[in-house]
């Protein structure tokens, strides 16, 4: 996978990067999937410890970061093209 030089750099080259970089970066991003209940109101995640209290600032919902669906755009563009 490593180029011996720059002129050997490929599209498939850097869709494998750009998919193992996202693949780095999902397993490292806490979405908030797995919760619990803390007393009446709160909400605590289990993975990050983030709380929220369901009367001032209820737990949000995940939503990809533009980065994600991005790249997501560009590699899929890319498999299309591909084939």
């Amino acid at each position: 996978m490593k180029p011996n030089k720059v002129e050997s750099i490929t599209a498939e080259l850097l869709a494998q990067a750009l998919e193992a970089l996202l693949k780095r970066d999902e397993r490292n991003t806490c979405q908030h999937e797995e919760t619990h209940r803390e007393g009446f109101i709160w909400e605590a995640c289990d993975g990050c410890q983030c709380r929220w209290s369901d009367d001032r600032n209820p737990k949000p919902k995940w939503v990809d970061p533009p980065e994600w669906t991005e790249a997501y755009r560009i590699l899929n563009l890319y498999r299309k093209n591909k084939k």
